[in-house]
């Protein structure tokens, strides 16, 4: 019975490792950049988050921390609407100063 539980967690383990590989990714963005940061996520390591935001040119980025949140509530936060809106402006007053 036990090698059964183990054999079946063990078809799930490579879900588990992280194949979102978003910091090679970061090269290839030119757009200026919001993140939001969960200040409890755990799901995703704050030291990934971290290291994806030291690839990013600072004057490219925007990094937001939201107090009290996890990485499920985050979006539940009126926080979390009024960072993207108000990024969203910014980028939109941008554009039309161009």
């Amino acid at each position: 019975m036990l090698q059964k539980r183990v054999s079946r967690f063990s078809q799930y383990l490579c879900f588990l490792r992280d194949k979102f590989n978003s910091v090679s990714r970061v090269q290839s963005i030119t757009a200026k950049t919001l993140i939001i940061l969960a200040e409890n996520d755990e799901v995703i390591p704050r030291e990934n988050s971290d290291a994806l935001i030291a690839e990013f040119p600072s004057d490219q980025l925007v990094t937001k921390v939201i107090q009290g949140t996890n990485h499920n509530t985050i979006g539940l936060s009126p926080t979390y609407f009024e960072l993207i809106g108000g990024f969203d402006e910014q980028l939109t007053k941008s554009f039309s100063q161009r």
